[in-house]
């Protein structure tokens, strides 16, 4: 009798043995089960904040209108949001009223201006932080600046050709919106051509300034200009190819010419819905916005002006 309650024991031990064994599996697999679980969410969390991350990054394009602004203020406010910020920027406008003398990077007066004509004229002189030629600006001047970042247009290669070749593109949908198929990019210049055979005429200039990341592409349309002022510039020494050896009152016109039911402010338009229809919606900021930049966060080392009267050294 001893004998077979002992049997009855060991089973019921044997028994328990069993069921604690089933726990831990259970447990096991639910341990299992869970982790899985919380990974399944964290990668899902991943994905979310790339999603997330990659709509940042894709942000608006500021529009800043500074219509006649003062050629140094608002070049000095150019060199500071290229230098300072990430925001990629169209900023757009007529020139000052007051002509001004604009200079390339590299362009020393006395050897690009007619000294003697400024000096009569009483015309500032600038000198701005891009490359590119020279040129007299007004308010029949509308002047167009792009301010990018390599993200915005990932594939044109930030270079001066390619940037070229994209704006030439840009601008020939813009004089398209006007009627204006006389449009070309030749060389570096923007020109219009009364046919295949007739000479270019330039009725645009043309600076970019690269750095790593970003770059500046900035134009002046000449709507109209005085003869006399355009006297003040020198012939460049280097010149391009279809100019000739032209002299300005034959190798430049003026876009009213080609034009003249448009205006200025219409040229300025279709420019601007242009880029609409290129970037999608644009974020409207107020010159002043940008103003601050140049004395608060940077002060531009190359856009200054030029005393022709006491000339540095």
């Amino acid at each position: 009798e001893r004998e077979r309650e002992r049997e009855r024991e060991r089973e019921r031990e044997r028994e328990r043995e069993k069921r604690k064994s089933t726990e831990k599996m259970n447990s096991h697999e639910k341990k299992k089960k869970k982790k899985k679980k919380k990974k399944k969410k964290k990668k899902k969390k991943k994905k979310k904040k790339k999603k997330k991350k990659k709509t940042k990054t894709k942000r608006m394009l500021r529009i800043v209108r500074a219509p006649l602004v003062d050629t140094l203020l608002r070049l000095q406010a150019e060199e500071a949001v290229f230098r300072t910020e990430k925001h990629n920027y169209f900023i757009i406008g007529r020139a000052a009223r007051q002509a001004t003398v604009v200079l390339g990077l590299s362009g020393q007066p006395d050897q690009v201006l007619d000294v003697p004509r400024v000096l009569t004229a009483r015309l500032p002189v600038v000198k701005r932080f891009s490359g590119g030629g020279h040129v007299v600006v007004d308010s029949n001047s509308l002047l167009v600046s792009f301010v990018f970042g390599r993200d915005i247009l990932p594939h044109v290669d930030p270079y001066p050709r390619p940037i070229m070749n994209w704006s030439g593109e840009l601008y020939q949908r813009v004089f398209a919106r006007l009627g204006l198929q006389q449009f070309h990019l030749l060389e570096n210049d923007y020109v219009l051509r009364a046919s295949p055979h007739a000479p270019a005429l330039k009725f645009a200039g043309n600076a970019q300034c690269l750095s790593s990341d970003r770059w500046v592409h900035h134009t002046s349309f000449l709507w109209d200009f005085e003869p006399s002022n355009m006297t003040c510039l020198r012939k460049p020494a280097k010149a391009p190819e279809y100019r000739a050896g032209r002299e300005h009152d034959s190798f430049l016109t003026c876009l009213r010419e080609w034009c003249p039911w448009h205006t200025i402010d219409d040229v300025e338009d279709a420019v601007v819905d242009e880029v609409r229809a290129t970037f999608g919606p644009l974020q409207e900021v107020p010159f002043a916005e940008i103003v601050p930049a140049v004395s608060r966060t940077y002060l531009p080392r190359h856009t200054r002006k030029i005393n022709l009267e006491n000339p540095p050294g």
